[in-house]
């Protein structure tokens, strides 16, 4: 169920994506805010393998927990990232995602126990990260370990002050969605 529930989650999200904006190809990405340095940082880890910092950037919980055994089995195959571009985009692009977290408490009976990111939109915000990746030598590659260019969405949360991701998933080409041809989302400046 929970494998279906985060499939579905990736592809409605990817559905969803369809008007986020293309990536600049310019090389090393400079942050522009706190937000923005977080998910540079959390890149920065993984490409110094400081793999106890990298875990730490995601929020705690189940997220956290799969991201430290996948460290501790060498599951993590790629050698570097560079991020390229980094773009705030629209809330409503995490929708699925906090649907699908707020359902979790309905589910159980406890809705008022859904914690505050999910319900106070100042405490949750979605970036499109684009990025070259280099695999290490002898991982088989296929979509979602390969060389090249790379696509990601991140969920960022606000939890006691600090932000964490608690969510991202790869963005990639299906047939029909190209991801070249997202337009520039410009957020609220108030």
């Amino acid at each position: 169920m929970k494998k279906w529930l985060c499939i579905i989650i990736s592809v409605v999200m990817l559905l969803a994506a369809a008007a986020m904006p293309a990536c600049r190809d310019e090389g090393a990405y400079k942050a522009k805010t706190e937000r923005e340095q977080l998910l540079l940082d959390y890149f920065d880890a993984a490409n110094r393998k400081d793999y106890t910092e990298w875990v730490n950037y995601y929020l705690a919980g189940s997220l956290r927990d799969r991201a430290q055994q996948e460290t501790e089995k060498g599951y993590l195959d790629i050698e570097t990232t560079t991020v390229n571009d980094i773009k705030l985009v629209d809330s409503k692009y995490c929708e699925v995602w906090v649907s699908s977290q707020l359902s979790v408490y309905e589910d159980a009976g406890k809705p008022n126990e859904a914690p505050d990111y999910l319900t106070d939109p100042d405490k949750l915000e979605c970036y499109f990260v684009c990025m070259d990746v280099k695999v290490h030598e002898g991982i088989e590659q296929d979509y979602m370990t390969k060389d090249g260019h790379r696509d990601q969405l991140f969920v960022l949360v606000q939890v006691d002050g600090n932000w964490y991701i608690a969510y991202s998933t790869i963005m990639f080409e299906m047939d029909g969605y190209d991801l070249d041809s997202f337009h520039n989302y410009t957020p609220d400046p108030s």
